[in-house]
């Protein structure tokens, strides 16, 4: 998990108490973290090779900027990156931190199905794959982009307090 930390909290922190106190609700909070850290979810789309329109588009797809299930009372707190299960991509790891390459041999009473260019069913006891480097999307993503968010979290809720403040 990455964390953000920021320089100079005081101000960050009082910048948040003038906001509560002009009356933002939680959903702004959320609509303001959102929109600030769309540059990464675009950065880490970039960085993973998916297009739209492939069959890598799954991955693609599925990089997004979610609420954070085990801390949604706590405040506004979001996961960045791919999701898994129906809706995401399950390879997604594979392709963040790559794979290693040699031979395979089926457990015990077991053999690989592997369907061969005639559609036959073939089933060797080892196979043998190719490494695939990482292509490391998710950090490469959010070290690109991090500082941009905290700027722009900034001018956010500075735009906030201009629009609320003025009649």
């Amino acid at each position: 998990m990455v964390e953000i930390k920021f320089e100079g909290f005081e101000e960050f922190e009082a910048k948040l108490e003038r906001l509560r106190a002009l009356g933002a609700t939680q959903k702004d909070f959320e609509s303001m973290y959102r929109s600030s850290a769309r540059p990464i979810v675009n950065e880490m789309r970039k960085f993973s090779g998916a297009k739209k329109k492939s069959a890598a588009g799954t991955l693609h797809k599925s990089i997004t900027i979610r609420k954070a299930k085990k801390a949604r009372n706590a405040g506004a707190k979001f996961v960045i990156g791919p999701r898994g299960g129906k809706r995401g991509a399950p390879h997604a790891h594979l392709v963040n931190l790559g794979t290693r390459g040699g031979v395979y041999t089926a457990k015990r009473f077991s053999r690989f199905s592997i369907r061969g260019s005639g559609g036959e069913v073939l089933r060797p006891k080892s196979i043998t794959k190719r490494a695939k480097p990482g292509r490391f999307f998710v950090k490469r993503g959010f070290d690109a982009k991090v500082g941009n968010v905290e700027k722009s979290m900034f001018k956010k809720f500075d735009k906030f307090i201009k629009k609320h403040l003025e009649p």
